[in-house]
């Protein structure tokens, strides 16, 4: 039996939906923030409001302010050894922590959408088995890692009045 997402849309800003509102099977787009929400049930069963992406998140949302350091000049703090980690910035004591060695990096892949190509590359080569495909924002699980830098799809996306978004989220190869 198929399951089926339900949008709702909003157009005020900063408007949240609460958990009276939505069910689990439900996102919400809010136009004017750019913000999509859902609902989740926790362990215990009780039910949240958790902010999905797009947009910056919700006012008093905290977010990771993470980003790569490269030199001295980004942290004069930071020795040698720690530099080209991902860290982020502790939004109450203001220390930086270390997050990953690891940097993620999401994009539209490059290749033709017509109904016939199957094999599309990315900026940048990826670690094996590190790489999410998706097709439409919705995530692809049949294709093959056929390179560092390209994967296949089983199936060719279409280009039928509506052209196929493929796109990626990746673990850079260090």
């Amino acid at each position: 039996m198929p399951s089926y997402v339900k949008i709702k849309r909003s157009k005020i800003p900063n408007a949240v939906p609460n958990v009276n509102q939505i069910d689990t099977e439900t996102l919400v787009y809010n136009e004017i923030d750019g913000r999509w929400y859902s609902k989740r049930i926790l362990a215990d069963l009780t039910e949240e409001i958790i902010f999905v992406g797009g947009g910056a998140p919700p006012p008093g949302e905290s977010h990771a302010r993470a980003h790569q350091i490269n030199s001295a000049d980004d942290h004069p703090a930071v020795a040698e050894p720690d530099r080209n980690k991902l860290v982020a910035t502790n939004a109450e004591t203001g220390q930086i922590e270390f997050v990953s060695k690891y940097q993620t990096i999401s994009e539209i892949l490059t290749g033709a959408v017509d109904g016939v190509n199957r094999v599309f590359s990315t900026s940048s080569a990826f670690m094996a088995g590190k790489i999410e495909v998706y097709v439409n924002g919705l995530r692809e699980i049949y294709f093959t890692e056929s390179s560092d830098t390209t994967i296949t799809l089983d199936e060719a996306p279409k280009n039928t009045g509506f052209t196929d978004i493929i796109a990626s989220t990746y673990t850079l190869k260090t």
